[in-house]
């Protein structure tokens, strides 16, 4: 099978870390897998919060690439961005690296669908995720697709950082 790669923006909206707990630990010594997903979790949901927006986003999936192991008592840095992949949909990403070393742990790429609970149907990208990622997004134009202004799928708010 081909390794997974995933390709990261360039900029970071958001910060948070975590400090890894003996309960995180599997029997190789390191922080298991499933610690991941609950740090990454996590970091989505301090990243909604921030922004107003939790109650409206859905993890459709999730793509986790191991780079490195992490160990108890390190503290891990999450960083996170969005880009829109569709009219109702974006990509969560995140970079977690241990806060003394700055070694890369992971890197993690959620897509993100936005829905109305009370309708139970889709809505499009709230403006405040439009706005982070810098887009222009022409309902209009073939499709669900998006127009992405200059390089950049990050827009440069300002660095928010939020602590256990």
């Amino acid at each position: 099978m081909e390794r997974l790669t995933i390709a990261l923006p360039e900029k970071f909206n958001f910060a948070t870390e975590f400090p890894v707990l003996i309960n995180d630990i599997n029997l190789g010594n390191h922080v298991g897998n499933d610690a991941f997903v609950r740090y990454i979790n996590e970091a989505y949901w301090r990243f909604s919060d921030a922004f107003d927006i939790r109650k409206k986003m859905i993890m459709a999936d999730l793509a986790i690439l191991f780079k490195s192991e992490a160990f108890y008592g390190d503290v891990l840095k999450c960083e996170a961005a969005v880009s829109i992949h569709t009219k109702h949909r974006c990509h969560f990403y995140c970079r977690m690296s241990n806060t003394k070393t700055a070694k890369e742990i992971i890197r993690a790429r959620a897509r993100v669908t936005f829905f109305d609970y009370t309708q139970k149907k889709p809505v499009e990208v709230p403006e405040q995720i439009r706005s982070l990622a810098k887009i222009e997004y022409d309902p209009v134009k073939a499709g669900h697709q998006a127009r992405h202004q200059g390089r950049g799928t990050v827009g440069s708010l300002p660095f928010t950082s939020i602590n256990i």
